[in-house]
Parts: structure tokens; C-alpha cells; sequence
């Protein structure tokens, strides 16, 4: 199961703690806690649902997409440079 994030970063200053960022992240993109989070916002998960089964609860929030592909949604591309990749991450599977 792939979340559909190919690339989680860190801002500049953050790499004093970078494991306890990689945890969290990690621990956000649990399926549990990533359906969790999309119920107490009322926004959906970043998880790709052709891939995680995800709960009526979520299928029925206003900006659910069934499909996985976010076609139509406009995504934020950082500067390069600005930015320091992760890695370690699980993808979102747990």
C-alpha cells in the first residue's frame, strides 16, 4: 500500500530532530491514525482508498475521491533547496 505523498520533507532546521520527525510522520500515516485524523478534521486521509479501505465515515466527506488520483486538486510544489527529503518512511502502510 502507497500513500500518495511520493515525497514527505522537512523544512531547513528541523534535522536536529529528524527521527523523532520520521516517527511521527510514519506514526501519522498509519492507516488507523490517518483515518482517525480525517474524521476529527472532516477531511479526508492522504492515503490512496484503491489501496486502504477506508470507512463510510470518510467516503462521505466533501472532498473524498474514490479513485485515488486527486485529478482536479492543486498541489504546492516547494522551492528546490528549500527542503530536506525523508527518508525512512513507510509509505503510509504501517
Amino acid at each position: 500500500m502507497m500513500n500518495r505523498h511520493p515525497d514527505l520533507i522537512l523544512y531547513n532546521g528541523t534535522l536536529h530532530s529528524l527521527d523523532v520527525a520520521q516517527n511521527l510522520l510514519n506514526f501519522m500515516l498509519e492507516p488507523a491514525a490517518a483515518i482517525a485524523v480525517a474524521n476529527g478534521q472532516n477531511y479526508p486521509t492522504s492515503l490512496d482508498p484503491t489501496k486502504v479501505a477506508m470507512p463510510d465515515e470518510v467516503k462521505k466527506l466533501p472532498a473524498f475521491d474514490p479513485t485515488g488520483k486527486l485529478d482536479g486538486y492543486l498541489f504546492a510544489d516547494p522551492p528546490i533547496g528549500t527542503a530536506t527529503s525523508l527518508t525512512g518512511l513507510k509509505n503510509g502502510t504501517g
